[in-house]
Formats: structure tokens, C-alpha cells, sequence
């Protein structure tokens, strides 16, 4: 019975990189499945002539790689007949080279730079900026709140209001105090801040008869 793959299978597992440009690319439509699918195979062999460089680098610094057409056979699952195809069509689309060596040797194999269209080349942009576009989050400054809840724009007139009002409240104790010296006599005034003080003390409460001094 299969089984589901779970992540951690995923995470182990090896996959062949297939250039989308092979596919998008106009000029290759005619190029045979089982060619492009060889040229993808060859790609990713030719990282392993990249980490043994010093043996896979002729005089002139350009990598290659030896790929015998029955293994690569074998590898598809194709034909030899189909696999001699594929080889020749990758030559003659500029996608890779064989190169002699001799009597008895291997053919080099060079993976070859391809031209990509422009057009290929904007469809291909067009298709990953679509893909990771993410709306943009705007930021709304009036939203942003700062530890004390207030409106970061809105700082500087938090701080004007507090500074009103506090004026105001000292305005208004001034005001009462002055009032009271205009409304009563020294001697009155004198008796009433100390009924006051006793009241608050709780003094006259307990003793009647005190008074402060």
C-alpha cells in the first residue's frame, strides 16, 4: 500500500534541476522529450565534474564531462537508438558539444552556453515576480501605537493637551486660594485653615479643646 510522504522524507531526497528556459524557449519546441531529459541529466553530472575540476578541466579552464550513450540508455529507460538521437539533437540546438579524443577514448562532452530570447526571458520574469508577489502592507501611521497606547503622530499633541490641562488645574487652585484671601478677614481666614487642619487631622475629634499652634 503507498504511503503519504511526510516532510522529513522530503527533506532527503535528491531531484534533477530542470531550466524552465528549456521549455519556454521557441527555438527548442521541436527538441524531443528524451533529449531535453538527457540535457537535464547532463547538467546535473556536470557538478560532479565541478567539485573534481583539477580532471574534468581542459588547458583552456572549460568543464566536461563523459557520459556513455548505454548507460544513459539504461538511466532514461529508452532505446540506445533514441539516446543516439537525443545526443545528436543536443548538438545540432547548440546545447552541447562532443568533442574526439582518439581511438578507443570518450567523447568530451561540453554543456554550451545558450542564447535565451528575450522574449523567453520576460516571460519567464513576468511568471516569478507573479508567483512571489505579496500585497504590500502599508503602514498606517496612525495605527502604529507607541508603549503608552499614544499614536506616535500624535506624540507631540498628547503632550500639548497634558500641558493645558495641568495648566488649567493650576489655574483653578490659584484662583480658589486667591479668592479665598479676597472673600475673608486675616482673623476669619486664620480660623478657618485651622478648623481645616484640624478636621483633617482628626484632632477636634477626640479633643475639642485642641488647637494647633
Amino acid at each position: 500500500m503507498s504511503k503519504r510522504r511526510k516532510v522529513n522524507n522530503l527533506a532527503s531526497q535528491q531531484f534533477y534541476k530542470f531550466e524552465k528556459w528549456i521549455l519556454a524557449e521557441k527555438s527548442l519546441k521541436k527538441l524531443s522529450p528524451t533529449a531535453k531529459l538527457l540535457y537535464m541529466v547532463l547538467c546535473d553530472r556536470e557538478q560532479l565534474s565541478l567539485k573534481n575540476y583539477k580532471d574534468f578541466t581542459d588547458k583552456e579552464g572549460c568543464l566536461f564531462q563523459y557520459f556513455d550513450q548505454e548507460k544513459a540508455s539504461e538511466l532514461l529507460g529508452v532505446s540506445l537508438t533514441a539516446i543516439k538521437k537525443a545526443f545528436k539533437d543536443l548538438q545540432e540546438f547548440k546545447l552541447i558539444e562532443s568533442v574526439r579524443q582518439g581511438l578507443g577514448k570518450p567523447n568530451r562532452l561540453y554543456i554550451l552556453e545558450f542564447e535565451v530570447t528575450e522574449d523567453t526571458l520576460k516571460e519567464l520574469s513576468y511568471e516569478n515576480k507573479k508567483a512571489s508577489t505579496v500585497p504590500p502592507v502599508k503602514a498606517d501611521k496612525e495605527n502604529i501605537k507607541t508603549n503608552n497606547s499614544i499614536p506616535q503622530n500624535n506624540k507631540k499633541y498628547a503632550s500639548k493637551k497634558e500641558e493645558n490641562k495641568n495648566k488649567v488645574l493650576n489655574n483653578k487652585h490659584n484662583n480658589t486660594v486667591k479668592n479665598t484671601f479676597t472673600e475673608y478677614g486675616a482673623d476669619e481666614l486664620e480660623k478657618k485653615l485651622q478648623k481645616s487642619q484640624e478636621d483633617r487631622l482628626g484632632y477636634s475629634q477626640f479633643n475639642p479643646s485642641f488647637k494647633l499652634k
